[in-house]
């Protein structure tokens, strides 16, 4: 199909794929017409990302047919797809840090001379700023950008292919609230306009606001395809999961012991050299479960970062039972008892070229019994890794499989079970439930409650304020690098939260660490 041409319907007939003895998607059937925001739903390794890049070009079927407009289509190439109208934003944005917005839009527009038309560039912004309600600066360069002004780059990069299909992965994952409120009113105008949009999403409040329709999948297989007006979350979670209820997640009330993480009027800087973490104090006990809430970029990278010994702190001291550690190296952090599951997985808590067993034992590969004398003993590796499989519940062919070729909650499973397998005194999770479906989150918040009732301190820092309030016995807010108040578990509501995450202080309500 022409781009020019209009558009009405996209359908998959009978797609399958299969990658070794795993059929990632079996005989599925699927259809979005033009105006129409259809959710697609299912747990990690569930086949909704093999189906999307087949959708987009960036896979093709061992069967089954793709049809645009009722015409039967071959998409060899992810930019067949984007010629014929149908486009994909990843959830990690492709794009080039170091160049300017209007560099990175002229990098996808295939009617651009090898020289790009900058008056040509900002015409067509400032066309669909007008359209949809959104501004980019186009000489703004892409480092400079938040997540939602990135996100933002992406749609009009699709825009400017002249996407008819848009198919968005996760795209409210790494969004604040309020962008993501943005986004929605963003993807409503691309639908009044006739655009067709497919939404990954394992938020069920999402789906069931601002969807039309949803297509859910289970183990790589089609479970149904339901209007959200005739369904209710309670009946998504049965279909994803096959339950009919997932248990409610609740810290029991745990006495707490001794102190095992001190952070005493810590000043952090960022990459920068400004201030992220100003003048911090708070201590965690064992058996405690610390939250830390706040906007993204409020100082929660750094102050992780100074904990786990990636990154100097300027002042004050870090203490791990009694033991200054401040200015350390993460592997003395780390022989300390700590484990650390990164809030970027595939930056920081895999190493992509290695299988799934290297990575088991990427921290502690060289201690007995995974190596003698600078000798691997790949037999105790793999046994370790098989361990973790079974005990985490990690969906894989084998030991030996890549590790990029694991799904993204598999991945993140993967590293929760490499950090908790050693009995860690103090667990730093940072948003450990980012981009997980229903049944992955709820697991992997079991293990952290598991682990501090072991009498381990966990901090856990989320942006998801539920999360907080079920998991934490305590919940400190940050807003610019300062501690706003720390709220007790009885104490804490939402209003209160959002207050201080606005940096709007408590009277009277707010304690100190």
């Amino acid at each position: 199909m022409n781009q020019k041409e209009k558009f009405f319907s996209l359908r998959a007939r009978n797609i399958s794929r299969c990658f070794g003895n795993i059929k990632a998607n079996n005989s599925i059937d699927f259809s979005i017409e033009a105006g129409q925001i259809m959710a697609l739903l299912g747990e990690n390794g569930a086949g909704k990302t093999t189906f999307v890049r087949i959708l987009s070009g960036l896979d093709q079927p061992d069967s089954g047919e793709i049809l645009l407009n009722d015409q039967s289509v071959y998409f060899n190439s992810c930019r067949t797809a984007q010629k014929m109208g149908v486009g994909i934003i990843h959830q990690h944005f492709m794009l080039v840090q170091s160049m300017t917005v209007a560099e990175n839009i002229a990098l996808c527009d295939t009617d651009s001379s090898f020289i790009y038309s900058e008056n040509k560039i900002n015409d067509k912004m400032k066309k669909f700023e007008e359209e949809y309600g959104f501004f980019v600066n186009p000489n703004a360069k892409i480092c400079q950008l938040s997540a939602g002004e990135q996100q933002r780059v992406e749609i009009i990069k699709a825009l400017f292919r002249g996407t008819n299909v848009l198919i968005l992965d996760e795209p409210t994952s790494v969004l604040t609230p309020q962008e993501a409120d943005k986004l929605f009113v963003i993807l409503q105008k691309m639908k009044n306009e006739g655009k067709a949009i497919v939404f990954i999403s394992h938020k069920l409040r999402e789906i069931m606001d601002y969807t039309d329709a949803v297509t859910v999948l289970r183990h790589g297989n089609l479970v149904g395809c339901r209007n959200v007006n005739d369904i209710t979350q309670d009946d998504l979670i049965s279909m994803m999961t096959g339950e009919k209820k997932v248990a409610s997640i609740r810290k029991e009330n745990v006495a707490v012991g001794e102190n095992i993480l001190k952070v005493a009027s810590i000043t952090v800087l960022d990459d920068r050299e400004s201030k992220s973490i100003k003048n911090m104090s708070f201590e965690i006990k064992k058996n405690e479960i610390f939250g830390i809430a706040g906007i993204a970029g409020n100082g929660q990278r750094e102050l992780v970062e100074a904990i786990t010994g990636m990154r100097n702190v300027s002042s004050g001291k870090i203490f791990i039972y009694n033991e200054e550690v401040q200015n350390s190296t993460p592997k003395h952090v780390y022989s300390k008892g700590v484990a650390h599951i990164p809030e970027e997985r595939i930056r920081f808590g895999i190493a992509s070229g290695l299988k799934l067993f290297e990575n088991t034992s990427i921290r502690n590969y060289e201690q007995r019994p995974y190596s003698k004398q600078s000798i691997m003993n790949y037999k105790a590796i793999k046994l370790k890794a098989q361990t973790i499989i079974e005990a985490f519940h990690v969906k894989t062919e084998s030991v030996d499989t890549e590790i990029q070729n694991l799904s993204g909650g598999n991945m993140q499973k993967l590293i929760v079970g490499r950090e908790m397998v050693d009995s860690p005194k103090l667990i730093v999770a940072s948003h450990p439930t980012y981009g997980l479906d229903i049944a992955s989150t709820k697991y992997i918040q079991q293990e952290l409650l598991t682990k501090s009732k072991e009498g381990a301190g966990v901090l856990l820092i989320s942006e998801d304020i539920d999360e907080l309030m079920a998991l934490s016995d305590r919940i400190a807010v940050v807003f610019r690098g300062e501690l706003m108040g720390v709220l007790n578990r009885e104490d804490v509501t939402i209003h209160k939260i959002g207050l201080l995450m606005a940096g709007e202080e408590l009277s009277g309500e707010n304690n100190n660490g």
